[in-house]
């Protein structure tokens, strides 16, 4: 049976891979965003044939598939074991992989708008505030291009407050020589 990895609702983080029977313990809920080996992409928990006896009390729970018992052999001593390997990931090659969520500016937005009393960094903090939902929902390119505006409007902000004391410098030296 296939193991599902899904995306915390709180924390926002990739958890698993869970047993589907285990998803029902950490009560998944029908906008949780859900994912297996061979699902072109992340999925709504309720869209998922594979899930739907978590919501749907009439639908019976799958059951596992049958185990044959292996065979433990004695290990072989004579060869050295190498602890350095590591551990090998689950996916195979040519599958898609889940990129990391990108950098959503949120932070430095916020601190532009308070120190720097730029209304530019406002649209900082819209476009950071999307981030997390795109890329919850499975849309990645998407979210990337969100935190690249959120960095570019970030950056206006940055720039405000210098702007705005060169064109009050600028008229109020014109101001002096005038008057």
């Amino acid at each position: 049976m296939s193991k599902f990895y899904y995306i915390n609702d709180v924390t926002k983080q990739q958890c698993g891979p869970f047993e589907p029977e285990r998803l029902q313990q950490l009560g998944i809920r029908r906008e949780t965003m859900v994912w297996q080996s061979g699902m072109p992409d992340w999925m709504k928990a309720e869209d998922v044939e594979a899930l739907s006896f978590l919501f749907d009390p009439k639908a019976s729970v799958p059951r596992p598939e049958k185990v044959e018992p292996i065979e433990i052999n004695e290990p072989d001593l004579s060869r050295p074991i190498n602890l350095d390997s590591g551990f090998k990931s689950e996916q195979k090659e040519g599958q898609n992989s889940i990129p990391p969520m990108p950098k959503n500016w949120m932070t430095e937005s916020v601190v532009l708008s308070i120190l720097c009393c730029s209304p530019i960094s406002v649209v900082g903090i819209y476009n950071a505030s999307k981030v997390e939902k795109l890329y919850s929902e499975g849309r990645y390119a998407e979210s990337l291009r969100t935190s690249d505006l959120a960095r570019n409007w970030a950056l206006l902000g940055i720039l405000f407050l210098p702007v705005c004391y060169m064109i009050f410098f600028f008229f109020n030296m014109l101001a002096v020589s005038l008057g």
